[in-house]
């Protein structure tokens, strides 16, 4: 359990107070902080990315991982689109994933 940021008594929340001082004033200042602080993280991000599973959330400047789609100016911008496609492949160096015909 946590502790209540205004009584100091147990709270099932780390950033929350407890159920009795949930309804308090100094409660709703708490509150505001905490989704003022969420508006500021949201604002900062261009988007979440679904081109790979990584599913990357990119800021400004930001490259995803697969390195396909990056954030410039405030918007997600690609390196593929219906007209490009781009393709990756690799040989297996280790001889598991075939067997030898005899």
């Amino acid at each position: 359990m946590y502790k209540c940021k205004i009584c100091g008594k147990a709270s099932p929340s780390p950033l929350l107070p407890c159920p009795s001082c949930a309804k308090s004033e100094k409660a709703l200042e708490i509150v505001k902080e905490i989704y003022e602080a969420l508006e500021k993280i949201e604002r900062k991000s261009c988007g979440k990315c679904n081109l790979c599973s990584n599913k990357c959330d990119l800021k400004n400047g930001e490259r995803g991982l697969c390195k396909l789609r990056y954030a410039e100016n405030g918007k997600l911008k690609s390196l593929v689109s219906e007209e490009i496609a781009l393709l990756h492949a690799y040989e297996d160096p280790l001889p598991t994933n075939f067997r030898e015909q005899i």
